[in-house]
């Protein structure tokens, strides 16, 4: 009975394509709501953009938009703030946003044993800045 389960389980496993099994990266959609008065100039892909957790005191800026994102709800994959990390930034660097201000993150559903399998998507809220020279 026990090399049952373990057939009947490699069977499972090998019935899920590779592409899924192996995904670690959720899918990610964005909200954005542009604030900026005048029309936002790009920066470079993959330019640093400094995260905070709170806007800051000491320089001037201005609110360039404010962004939900949201993952999937699919199967296998990580919906921490990391996995999502990479299209917010890529979205700031399109919006020519210097620093990502961190609003506030909610953890996906997901059962206590496994972190892949989420039942809810993971939200963040975020608000783009650009700084005043």
């Amino acid at each position: 009975m026990k090399t049952l389960a373990v057939i009947f389980a490699l069977v499972l496993t090998g019935c899920i394509p590779p592409s899924i099994r192996n995904q670690t990266t959720p899918e990610v959609t964005l909200d954005v709501v542009l604030l900026a008065k005048i029309p936002p100039v790009p920066k470079p892909s993959g330019s640093e953009v400094a995260l905070l957790s709170q806007f800051p005191s000491a320089r001037q800026y201005e609110e360039v938009a404010i962004v939900a994102a949201t993952t999937d709800t699919g199967t296998f994959t990580r919906k921490n703030f990391n996995s999502m990390l990479p299209s917010i930034q890529a979205k700031a660097c399109e919006l020519g946003a210097d620093a990502i201000v961190i609003k506030s993150f909610e953890l996906g559903d997901a059962p206590i044993w496994n972190q892949y399998n989420s039942r809810t998507p993971s939200k963040a809220f975020c608000v783009f800045i650009k700084f005043l020279k």
